[in-house]
């Protein structure tokens, strides 16, 4: 049985991996993740996902590596998907999806580097989802002017 999200494609706008030379892959490090999610089709069935992720070394204990790749891919969501559902869906089964495809292209290439084979931690998207929906809610709820 498939999935009812079928990712259609991907493509890097970017892609950076630099060698710290002072760095090791037990230094710290600041990793960041951004994702932006976009419907693409009046039927509600094809979207766009981007995804940034950065990688930088700290001052104290340098990380081996420092780089930031950037990718997006089109994701088709079957039509007998519910749709009030769908943009969580699809922010957590996309994000999840692209996010594999950055993986494999860190690990693929420092697997022949003087510093060592990395693979990116495992992120868990829907809880990443929740933290981003409380945080805005708690922005919104600030920006609403009190009553006197």
């Amino acid at each position: 049985m498939l999935s009812n999200f079928q990712l259609r494609s991907v493509t890097f706008s970017e892609v950076s991996i630099v060698v710290c030379e002072e760095g090791t892959l037990e230094g710290d490090a600041k990793f960041t993740h951004s994702l932006k999610v976009g419907l693409i089709d009046a039927n509600k069935r094809l979207w766009r996902i981007g995804m940034c992720l950065e990688l930088e070394k700290t001052a104290k204990k340098p990380f081996a590596y420092s780089g930031r790749l950037r990718l997006a891919g089109i994701l088709q969501v079957h039509p007998d998907f519910l749709e009030e559902k769908t943009k969580d869906a699809v922010s957590i089964s996309g994000a999840t999806l692209l996010y594999g495809v950055a993986r494999e292209m860190v690990s693929n290439i420092t697997s022949r580097s003087e510093k060592g084979h990395l693979m990116l931690p495992t992120l868990n998207f829907q809880a990443i989802l929740a933290e981003a929906k409380t945080k805005q809610k708690e922005e919104d709820s600030s920006k609403k002017p009190k009553a006197s």
